[in-house]
This record gives C-alpha cells, sequence and structure tokens, in this order.
C-alpha cells in the first residue's frame, strides 16, 4: 500500500460576489493524498480537493487555499 499524506489546509470562501471581509470566512479541511514523486503535484491535489470541498457545500467563490501541516 502506497504511503498517504495528511494535509491540515485553510480554505477561505466568500459567500457572494464581490469577495470582500465581511462574507468571507475561513474553514478548515483535512485531506489525505497519496504520495507520489514530484511534490508540487501532491501539493496541488491536495489543494484542490480541499478547494473542491468547500466550493461544493459552502459557497460560490474559493479565494484561497493554504497549507497549514503536513504528516507523513
Amino acid at each position: 500500500m502506497a504511503q498517504q499524506l495528511i494535509f491540515d489546509l485553510e480554505v477561505d470562501v466568500a459567500r457572494q460576489r464581490p469577495p470582500t471581509p465581511a462574507n468571507t470566512r475561513t474553514h478548515h479541511v483535512r485531506v489525505a493524498v497519496e504520495d507520489r514523486p514530484g511534490w508540487s503535484r501532491v501539493e496541488n491535489e491536495a489543494r484542490n480537493l480541499a478547494a473542491w470541498m468547500c466550493w461544493h457545500r459552502l459557497g460560490p467563490m474559493v479565494t484561497e487555499v493554504r497549507i497549514v501541516s503536513v504528516e507523513a
């Protein structure tokens, strides 16, 4: 079985357009991504998955995704 990396991310989501500090909320997301050669591929997959999860459930506009920590 391939090793997985656990990413803790913060995702900023605007509830309505245009995004302003008053209508933007930060959500904590934890995702597991399979470790592969090439760190940027793994990092992008984690960011995209977290953004999709928040966009799908929380609001129409994801404004930022930050990686807080990574565990092996």
